[in-house]
Formats: structure tokens, C-alpha cells, sequence
């Protein structure tokens, strides 16, 4: 902005700064996401979102049933669609364990909220296969000893 005696002063916002510079923004970022998501909705089509939404469903049901045979339970009981919180003994550790094998296995709500260290959140959808999830349950309830 301008002094009135024709020099020009740094922004006072700090957020400001650089800004002729950024090589993105939020606005290139939403567009991008909308298109991609419009390019999703109109392939998949009312029936194919249908699907993909059982499947998600179905799955999000299936493992967090397997993991409570095994002894981890669900942190909260009630209806759920393609996410739970499962309780373990230390949720950063088992997370941690299950990323040497290359298992993405939840998001540990710790991360979020520090007095939740034995929540991980898991997020199971249309992708995921059963011996994917099959596996994820083998190796969580073995990372959680």
C-alpha cells in the first residue's frame, strides 16, 4: 500500500506476503475437486452411486464385525456407514506398526484429540476387497497384542 509520498510499505497482513508468488490457492483447489467430483457423480450414475454406497456400507460392517471377534471392540455403539473407532491398547503404536507393512489402517484420534490415544478412526469403502480387510483385521489384532 502506499504512504502518500509515493514509496510502498510491505503488507501489514502477513498472509499477504508473497501472495504474487503462490503458485496455487484455495480456489484452483475447489475447482479441481469439484470437477473431479462431477466427473465421478456423472459417471457413476444414480444406480452406480447406489452401489457404491451398499458396498460401502456392507464392507464398513463386515470388518468392524470381524475386529469385535477378535476382541477390539467398536468405541461407539450405534449405527455406522463407512467409518468406526475401534479401541486398542496404544492406537499410535498399532497405526505405526501396521504403516512397516504397508497398511494405511486408520487415522488415530489422538492426533485430534490427545486423551483419545487408544482410538483409531478406519475408513472402509467400495475399494477395498475382502482379503484386503481380512488382512487389516489379521494385522491389527496382531499389532495390538
Amino acid at each position: 500500500f502506499g504512504t502518500g509520498d509515493g514509496t510502498v510499505n510491505p503488507p501489514l497482513d502477513p498472509s499477504q506476503e508473497g501472495r504474487e508468488r503462490a503458485t496455487s490457492n484455495i480456489c484452483s483447489n475447489q475447482a479441481w475437486c469439484l470437477t473431479r467430483a462431477s466427473i465421478f457423480l456423472s459417471l457413476m450414475g444414480p444406480e452406480g452411486l447406489r452401489e457404491a454406497a451398499l458396498q460401502n456400507h456392507s464392507k464398513a460392517v463386515y470388518a468392524q464385525k470381524e475386529l469385535e471377534k477378535r476382541g477390539i471392540p467398536s468405541r461407539y455403539k450405534g449405527p455406522i456407514f463407512n467409518e468406526f473407532v475401534v479401541l486398542l491398547k496404544d492406537a499410535r503404536k498399532v497405526q505405526e506398526r501396521l504403516l512397516e507393512k504397508k497398511i494405511v489402517a486408520g487415522i488415530p484420534l489422538c492426533w485430534f484429540f490427545p486423551e483419545e490415544t487408544q482410538s483409531l478412526l478406519i475408513t472402509v469403502t467400495e475399494t477395498n476387497t475382502k482379503e484386503e480387510i481380512d488382512r487389516l483385521v489379521k494385522e491389527l489384532e496382531a499389532a495390538n497384542g
